[in-house]
């Protein structure tokens, strides 16, 4: 078993095999690109580009399925906005807040 720390907090122990999954995908999320294109996709994704004319049906628990489309877009933005805050920006040290 390999103990992976998350941040200075967190930490998550994985069997040995899943170690080399795990830093490969860190590499990813470290990757500048990576990010460029998930917003990209992101926003391309959210304009509105909907028929006027489009007729409405309604599907799971009487609601449009548009709705359950911004939702599940709403959350995987949300996911990669605490990933990339988590990876990129800097806190700074309790002593320089406190001046």
């Amino acid at each position: 078993m390999t103990k992976l720390l998350i941040s200075d907090k967190v930490s998550v122990v994985f069997p040995n095999s899943w170690k080399r999954i795990y830093s490969n995908i860190m590499k990813i999320f470290q990757n500048s690109l990576f990010w460029w294109f998930s917003f990209a996709l992101m926003f391309f994704l959210a304009l509105d580009v909907r028929s006027g004319k489009q007729t409405v049906t309604l599907s799971w628990f009487n609601l449009p399925p548009w709705l359950f489309y911004f939702l599940g877009l709403q959350i995987a933005f949300a996911i990669a906005l605490i990933i990339f805050a988590g990876k990129f920006w800097q806190t700074l040290p309790q002593e320089k807040l406190r001046k």
